[in-house]
């Protein structure tokens, strides 16, 4: 599961040297997954891409 894999690399990140390879890595990771689990959110509700405008952005760049 997503949320799992995340919550592992949070504890990772936390215990590591800052601005290392390693820690780049874990950034990037825990990035993309998530992007990955706001994906899933985002089809679960059924969001348009204005509706995930709104969710990213908020509502001062919907116009």
């Amino acid at each position: 599961m997503l949320v799992d894999k995340v919550t592992k690399l949070y504890f990772y990140f936390r215990n590591i040297s800052a601005n290392t390879d390693k820690w780049h890595l874990l950034k990037a990771e825990i990035e993309k997954l998530e992007h990955g689990i706001d994906e899933e959110v985002y089809k679960l509700y059924g969001l348009t891409d204005e509706g995930i405008k709104i969710v990213e952005n908020g509502l001062e760049n919907i116009v």
